[in-house]
């Protein structure tokens, strides 16, 4: 069992969501040669690829802050602070500040992959509409180009009624509360980070009224730059309530659509998707996946044994080994 599918079900995250993605996988298993679903198992495993992701930086944010507070405190004796917040700069800090782009590109994914998904679940069309009848052939392809392009943004669905009309009222009304609690913040700063102003410009250590890494986040993002007023959103208190409110909507929409928790799981089986590929040694790469009682190495075929193995690269869980 992966680390972080053991905090992600002890926290009830994505669960809901997990029954949704199973559902898929076990109709496709149920209907032969029809690979109608495969598309839509890759969308799904991608949301949990990306929330393990998004929470791995936030685990890692927290790690890089708490070190920063141990190299503050080495050296505050020899410090004169005549103020609660200074600009600190280290090799830690800048750890820290690189990671605020990854976990916003993250949440951006993780929004525009889920209205596809929750179409299918729903028997949601998202076709383009009918070439209408005094329409010029030009003019409907350039419409369905648009449309298509539109169908991998989140952004279009919850700002376009006549899109989100598709789907039932209630998953209207949650995508709705969705996008004013916290959706269009999250994706405000981002696109503020990749294409207008760098966020980090605000970034701080705080010695009052605890020892932290600060960065203070524009209080709103919909304003000009020359306009930004910088109050007090932190952003790493932010990113963690995005990634919580990410969670909950996508789970109420899994609710919505009656799916119930199924714990999330790690199993050999999983595997049959990977393609065996030769090392330049001729070796053979496979894989062994953790269990209670140790390592296990996969069965089936291609799979090569007896193996002698060495250590490649570890996740606590995951071993890659190669045989020589």
């Amino acid at each position: 069992m992966s680390r972080i599918f053991n905090i992600f079900n002890k926290k009830r995250y994505f669960l809901k969501f997990n029954g949704l993605r199973n559902y898929f996988t076990a109709e496709m298993k149920s209907i032969e040669k029809n690979n109608e679903y495969e598309i839509y198992i890759h969308l799904a495993t991608e949301i949990i690829f990306f929330a393990k992701n998004g929470y791995r930086i936030l685990e890692q944010m927290e790690m890089f802050n708490d070190a920063s507070i141990v190299q503050f405190r080495e050296m505050k004796s020899s410090l004169c602070l005549k103020c609660k917040r200074f600009v600190f700069q280290s090799s830690i800090v800048d750890e820290y500040l690189s990671l605020l782009m990854p976990f916003l590109n993250t949440m951006y994914i993780l929004q525009d992959r889920i209205m596809p998904i929750i179409a299918k679940a729903s028997n949601t069309s998202l076709k383009p509409r009918d070439k209408e009848k005094n329409e010029i052939e030009k003019q409907y392809k350039k419409y369905k180009k648009r449309f298509k392009k539109s169908l991998n943004s989140f952004n279009s669905f919850a700002t376009n009624d006549k899109l989100l009309s598709r789907f039932t009222p209630e998953i209207q009304g949650i995508v709705k509360e969705y996008w004013k609690s916290n959706g269009e913040l999250i994706r405000k700063y981002r696109n503020i980070e990749q294409h207008i102003f760098n966020l980090v410009t605000h970034s701080y250590f705080q010695t009052h009224p605890e020892e932290k890494l600060i960065v203070i986040l524009p209080d709103n993002p919909k304003a000009e730059p020359h306009n930004y007023r910088y109050t007090s959103r932190d952003a790493y208190i932010f990113f963690k309530f995005a990634f919580r409110e990410f969670n909950f909507f996508v789970e109420k929409m899994a609710k919505a659509l009656k799916f119930d928790e199924q714990m999330h799981t790690l199993e050999v089986t999983d595997l049959k998707r990977i393609k065996l590929e030769k090392i330049p040694d001729n070796s053979t790469i496979c894989v062994a996946i953790s269990n209670n009682n140790g390592f296990e190495i996969c069965k089936g075929p291609g799979f090569p044994s007896p193996l002698i193995t060495k250590l490649i690269k570890t996740d606590k869980n995951i071993q890659i080994t190669k045989k020589y």
